[in-house]
């Protein structure tokens, strides 16, 4: 861990909560729907080339040499359906032969997710559950994407770094 973080003593145990709430928001929805960055613009197949001659600091995992990876890249919106509605977007990155122990049941691969903002919009994992609860209990009353957008903005407990700027 590094000495940058500070997690509250209820970590692992909001961490699993939020597990749980997936899988089994996952059983009782069509799983073909996702929960976070649902409308998908592209799912693209390619080589991930790490670079020779990276500075020590960053030459570490599968940083360390160079040497090039399968990959598939997912693009996507973070809320909207609608491109044209202001909104966060996402690009997941599956690196595909890595060797190396793995967290959970994942086997030679290595997950980079990001995301067009300087920030996260959960300040804690006890926060990001609170705002899962509450977006399925928005999707429970038929609002739409947008509606959850303004209703979820205005949650107080949601809070964040800086404020979004959108271009």
């Amino acid at each position: 861990m590094s000495t940058l973080e500070n997690p509250p003593a209820n970590d692992q145990e909001m961490i699993d909560a939020v597990v749980e709430f997936q899988i089994n928001l996952m059983k009782q929805t069509d799983p073909a729907h996702r929960g976070q960055h649902p409308k998908m613009h592209g799912c693209v197949r390619g080589d991930f080339r790490v670079l020779d001659g990276l500075e020590k600091d960053v030459a570490v995992g599968v940083f360390a040499e160079s040497r090039s990876y399968p990959v598939w890249i997912r693009f996507s919106n973070g809320f909207s359906q609608d491109d044209r509605d202001p909104d966060f977007h996402g690009m997941a990155i599956k690196l595909m032969d890595v060797p190396g122990e793995k967290l959970g049941n994942e086997q030679q691969t290595q997950d980079f997710i990001l995301a067009d903002t300087s920030y996260f919009f959960a300040a804690t994992v006890e926060r990001l559950l609170l705002f899962m609860q509450q977006k399925v209990d928005l999707v429970m009353q038929g609002r739409t994407p947008q509606e959850q957008l303004q209703a979820l903005r205005g949650v107080r407990e949601i809070s964040v770094v800086r404020k979004p700027v959108f271009w």
